[in-house]
C-alpha cells in the first residue's frame, strides 16, 4: 500500500512538470516567419493606414540613374507603353538599392524588405493630379535586397547609323519644305524607358538621310530636355512650355505650301470627355472618352484636343503623323483632314507594346521604308507592287502584318477620321498613301 502511494506522488509531480513545462512553452513568444503578400493587398486605397509596416516582397526590378527602382509583379509590363496598374509595381526607395548595379542587374528578380512611407521625391509626387493618391507609395528598403534571379545589362541608347550603317549611307540635299516635331514625354524617370529616346533617334536619322529634313527644321522635344547622348539634339523639355516654344517656332516659320512630319512615343492614356478642352468631340455619340498623351515630371496632360490645337496651329500642305502610344487611334478622328496621313500602333482600345531598344510598331515601319530591318539587319522587302519604290501604304502593311504583338495598328488617309488596319492601293483608304513614298 505505502509503495503504490509513493508511486501515485511521483508520478503527480512528474505530471505537474510536464504541464507546467509545455505551459511556460505555450507561453513563450512564437517567432513566425512574416507571410509575403500580394501587391494589391499592399497598394490600394487604403495603404496610408499601413504607413509603417514592414513588408517582403518579390519582383523585378527596373533601376534609376538616382539609385531609386520599381519591383514590378510581372517584368512583361515593362513593355506596355500605358499606365501600368498600381496595383502591379511597387515604388522604391534609393535606400539599400545602390547595392544593386544598374548596369548588370535589369529586370533581377529580388526578395526585398520595406516599410510602407509616402514618397518624397518630387517626379513621383506630380503624379498624384493624374493618377490619384495611391501613386505616392512607396517602400523604403531596410535590408540590401537578395538576388533570386540575376538580370542582365539595361538596353542603351543606340546610334542606328552604327546598328544599321545603310540608314545613313543615302546623301541628299536639304530640302527647304519640310519641318519635323518628334515628341516623347515619358512621365517620370520610373516609366521613361529608354526604347523612347531610341525610337526618335532612329526617326530624326531618317528625316535627314533617307527624306532630306534639314536638321534645323526637326524639332525635338524629349523628356526634360536633356538627351541621353549626342546621337540626337533636344530642344525643349517635355512640358506645356516646352511644347508651346516648340511650336512657336514652327508656327513662325512653316507655310501652307510645306510639308510636316509629326511623330509621338511615349505613355498614352485615356480620361472623360468632360475634362477635356472641347467636350462631345468624339467619333460617335456614345464615346465619352478622351486619349490622352502625358509630359515629362508634370501634373498636367495633354489631351487629344490639345494635341488638335496643337496641329491646328502650323500652316502646311500635308502631315504624315506617326503615333507609338497606347491608344494612340483614338487620335485618328481628333487629327483627321484633308492630305493628312495617320498612322497608329494600337487602336483607341489597345495599349501598345514595345522591346528592349524599340518600340515594336514604329520600328518595323522603319524598317520596311529603309529596305533593312532595324533590329537584325536583314533585307526588308515591303514593294508589294514590284515598282521599285515604297509607298506609305505599301510600309504600313509590312509593318502591320509583321506586327506579333496583341496590338492592331491602324492606318487613315481618306480625310473622314475612321481608321483600318488593312489599306490597300484601292480602297477608301490606302488609296492616296499609295502615292506618297516616305516622309
Amino acid at each position: 500500500m505505502k509503495f503504490q502511494i509513493q508511486i501515485l506522488w511521483v508520478l503527480a509531480i512528474t505530471t505537474s512538470i510536464l504541464f507546467n513545462a509545455c505551459k511556460e512553452k505555450e507561453d513563450d513568444p512564437v517567432k513566425v516567419e512574416e507571410e509575403e503578400k500580394s501587391y494589391k493587398d499592399i497598394k490600394n486605397d487604403d495603404w496610408r493606414n499601413h504607413i509603417g509596416d514592414t513588408l517582403e516582397l518579390t519582383g523585378f526590378i527596373k533601376l534609376n540613374d538616382d539609385g531609386s527602382g520599381v519591383l514590378f509583379i510581372d517584368k512583361k509590363d515593362v513593355d506596355i507603353n500605358g499606365l501600368v496598374d498600381e496595383s502591379r509595381y511597387i515604388a522604391l526607395g534609393s535606400e539599400n538599392l545602390r547595392g544593386l548595379k544598374k548596369d548588370s542587374n535589369y529586370l533581377s528578380e529580388l526578395k526585398i524588405r520595406g516599410v510602407i512611407r509616402a514618397t518624397t521625391l518630387e517626379e513621383r509626387q506630380s503624379l498624384r493630379e493624374l493618377v490619384g493618391d495611391i501613386s505616392q507609395f512607396e517602400l523604403k528598403l531596410v535590408e540590401t535586397p537578395l538576388v533570386i534571379t540575376p538580370g542582365t545589362t539595361p538596353p542603351p541608347p543606340i546610334d542606328p547609323c552604327v546598328l544599321n550603317p545603310s540608314l545613313c549611307s543615302f546623301a541628299g540635299q536639304a530640302q527647304s519644305d519640310r519641318y519635323a516635331l518628334l515628341y516623347s514625354g515619358g512621365m517620370n524617370p520610373d516609366k521613361a524607358y529608354i526604347r523612347y529616346w531610341n525610337d526618335m533617334v532612329l526617326y530624326y536619322n531618317m528625316l535627314i538621310n533617307l527624306y532630306e529634313y534639314d536638321p534645323d527644321h526637326i524639332i525635338v522635344v524629349y523628356k526634360d530636355g536633356v538627351g541621353e547622348d549626342n546621337t540626337m539634339p533636344v530642344d525643349f523639355a517635355a512640358n506645356p512650355a516646352g511644347v508651346n516654344q516648340a511650336l512657336t517656332i514652327l508656327e513662325n516659320e512653316m507655310t501652307e505650301i510645306d510639308k510636316f512630319f509629326f511623330f509621338t512615343t511615349n505613355h498614352g492614356g485615356t480620361r472623360s470627355d468632360n475634362g477635356s478642352p472641347a467636350v462631345d468631340d468624339e467619333s460617335w455619340d456614345g464615346d465619352n472618352t478622351d486619349e490622352t498623351i502625358f509630359y515629362y515630371n508634370s501634373s498636367s496632360i495633354a489631351y487629344d484636343d490639345d494635341v488638335v490645337e496643337w496641329i491646328e496651329r502650323l500652316s502646311f500642305k500635308s502631315m504624315i503623323c506617326v503615333m507609338e502610344q497606347c491608344f494612340s487611334g483614338g487620335l485618328i478622328y481628333d487629327l483627321r483632314g484633308e492630305n493628312r496621313f495617320v498612322m497608329t500602333a494600337a487602336t483607341e482600345t489597345q495599349v501598345s507594346y514595345g522591346g528592349a531598344v524599340y518600340d515594336d510598331f514604329v520600328m518595323l515601319l522603319a524598317s520596311a521604308l529603309i529596305g533593312t530591318h532595324q533590329l537584325d539587319n536583314t533585307p526588308v522587302d515591303a514593294d508589294a507592287n514590284n515598282d521599285g519604290k515604297v509607298s506609305l501604304t505599301e510600309a504600313f502593311r509590312w509593318a502591320s502584318d509583321n506586327d506579333t504583338r496583341d496590338e492592331i495598328p491602324q492606318y487613315e488617309d481618306s480625310g473622314e477620321g475612321f481608321s483600318v488596319s488593312n489599306p490597300t492601293p484601292n480602297g477608301f483608304d490606302g488609296a492616296a498613301g499609295s502615292e506618297v513614298f516616305g516622309f
